[in-house]
């Protein structure tokens, strides 16, 4: 059973905020204003958030996903077609933007020799100010580098990762401006659970993994035996930027899609291979595999090898004809 909402008074207006067990940055939907519940007695509002402004109406966010569904490879090529969307739901999320210095200082060998040194960074990091990633489709996405794009090879007998486009993560710097009611419009505002402080220790955290794995990278000559990372932080930001939650069917299957509201980008999508990429796919890996078994033939003097190409030659036709007539 779903848990009722509990209510607060907002700070600046005295309106009635609802939230629920274990959020601590509420907005008002009212005057706009975000109180942080930052402790029992430390109830604050926050000065300044920020809001990137939504860009995008229903019908263009189907028209998006369409020009993505339409775009790449391995992507069913009827697939802008003939997928319906059964969902299209915008929500501002809130995120904190941390503003950080941090300082890398290591020592190591490199051959014979003893090393020391370190490694200065200004960084620009983002914490998502809920504790559940998972709540909503796509958020792995939010990282440069991060899978974008999930192929879906469905029965595919040789299932693979080829398709999966990496995401560029997102801004929350651009296009921000000072929170202002009249910008939310219809779209509902999420509350967030981590206070700045919590949010700081979680970033602390990440960027000194960040680091270590810069600095292998960096100094990939250098054993390093020890290394510290101390981070200053400058500033953060809660930032509310709208996400769309798009889903559609192919057929009968599911999938979904995550779209940035601002950029009117996808940001992560699941999408299903188109059954003449597939042939091509197996048509490659069986007739490499049919022309190794001929030159074996050939080169050894076994005969019977000549019988595994054309096993490769049969399995090709029986696929291609099953996708011909699916």
């Amino acid at each position: 059973m779903p848990e009722s909402p509990s209510t607060f008074n907002c700070n600046n207006c005295g309106a009635p905020l609802p939230y629920r067990h274990g959020e601590n940055i509420l907005h008002c939907n009212y005057c706009g204003s975000t109180t942080m519940l930052a402790e029992y007695d430390n109830i604050v509002t926050i000065a300044e958030p920020f809001i990137i402004p939504n860009k995008l109406s229903k019908n263009q966010v189907m028209d998006t996903c369409r020009k993505w569904m339409a775009e790449g490879v391995f992507k069913a090529a009827d697939l802008a077609g003939r997928a319906s969307f059964t969902k299209l739901e915008a929500k501002y999320l809130p995120f904190w933007a941390v503003q950080a210095h941090a300082t890398t200082k290591y020592s190591g060998s490199s051959g014979s020799s003893d090393v020391e040194g370190s490694v200065e960074q200004d960084l620009a990091w983002v914490v998502y100010a809920r504790t559940d990633p998972g709540e909503f489709f796509g958020f792995w996405a939010l990282n440069p580098g991060a899978k974008s794009t999930s192929a879906d090879w469905g029965d595919f007998p040789l299932n693979m990762n080829i398709g999966s486009d990496k995401s560029e993560g997102i801004d929350l710097v651009t296009g921000r401006e000072p929170f202002d009611q009249k910008l939310v419009g219809d779209v509902e505002v999420i509350n967030g659970q981590l206070t700045d402080h919590e949010a700081k220790e979680q970033a602390k955290n990440e960027i000194a993994g960040y680091c270590r794995k810069r600095l292998n990278e960096q100094e990939g000559g250098v054993s390093v035996s020890s290394f510290t990372v101390e981070v200053n932080f400058e500033r953060a930001d809660l930032v509310y930027l709208p996400l769309w939650s798009v889903e559609y069917k192919y057929g009968a299957k599911p999938y979904r899609i995550l779209l940035n509201g601002h950029t009117k980008r996808v940001l992560a999508g699941e999408a299903p291979v188109g059954k003449w990429d597939k042939v091509a796919v197996l048509g490659a890996i069986c007739g490499a595999l049919a022309l190794g078994f001929g030159f074996g033939a050939h080169l050894f003097g076994v005969p019977y090898l000549y019988l595994g190409s054309a096993m490769m030659i049969l399995i090709i036709g029986a696929y291609a004809v099953k996708a011909a007539l699916s």
